[in-house]
């Protein structure tokens, strides 16, 4: 596989340029399921109909800290990462509630998950203000069953995740926030392939059908594309 800057999708644009329906700025992650936008915004999960532009529901978590990440499994369920909380809410009958939480999240950012676990691209422990961490951050491997954690070995290294995909059937793509860089870690931690883009590469977005990674730089204000080959 390789990466190669796509110039011709359309999808370099503003990253942070985004607004509520109201006129409102804000959101931290996106989820798009069922033409229903779910963002991540702090302390709260907003659904917005992506047809009308209306926003259709607003789902409060007054107790968490920063939520972040979302995944969507089949079914609809919605997981929502609380980044410094170390935390995973789920959306259940009208409410944001508690599913895990534990130090061993390691500060969960960017959530993939499929019929039988959920995965979590960790920061590392105690992010600074400078974002630095006193740990590595790692992919967790969470049954959906019985909340088991478990951390995937990544050969020693040391990565400040952000967003996950899967890739193929036993590989990830992961971006490290701090380092700039794109990773495709196949199930043994080896690093397969890499690109350097920019210091900043947020949680990104996807399309395995297009072979194209969409990317927001939070510190350029700007989204990239990538095409894999």
């Amino acid at each position: 596989m390789t990466f190669h800057q796509d110039k011709t999708t359309g999808y370099r644009h503003v990253a942070r340029g985004w607004r509520y329906p109201d006129g409102r700025s804000g959101g931290e992650r996106f989820a798009l399921h069922n033409n229903k936008l779910y963002v991540a915004d702090v302390k709260q999960l907003v659904v917005i109909n992506v047809k009308s532009g209306k926003l259709v529901a607003r789902y409060e978590a007054d107790d968490s800290k920063v939520l972040n990440g979302i995944a969507i499994n089949k079914n609809g369920k919605v997981f929502v990462s609380d980044w410094t909380g170390n935390r995973i809410y789920t959306l259940e009958d009208g409410e944001l509630k508690i599913w895990l939480e534990n130090a061993g999240l390691n500060s969960p950012n960017g959530l993939w998950v499929d019929n039988t676990h959920l995965y979590v691209a960790s920061w590392g422990k105690n992010p600074k203000d400078d974002f630095t961490t006193e740990t590595s951050g790692n992919i967790k491997k969470i049954s959906l069953k019985t909340k088991k954690i478990e951390t995937l070995d990544q050969e020693g290294l040391w990565l400040n995740m952000d967003g996950i995909a899967r890739y193929g059937k036993h590989k990830w793509l992961v971006s490290d926030f701090l380092k700039g860089e794109i990773l495709l870690i196949n199930d043994k931690g080896h690093i397969e392939k890499s690109v350097k883009s920019k210091k900043g590469s947020a949680d990104f977005y996807y399309i395995p059908e297009k072979n194209l990674l969409v990317v927001p730089m939070l510190m350029d204000n700007q989204v990239i594309a990538y095409r894999l080959n």
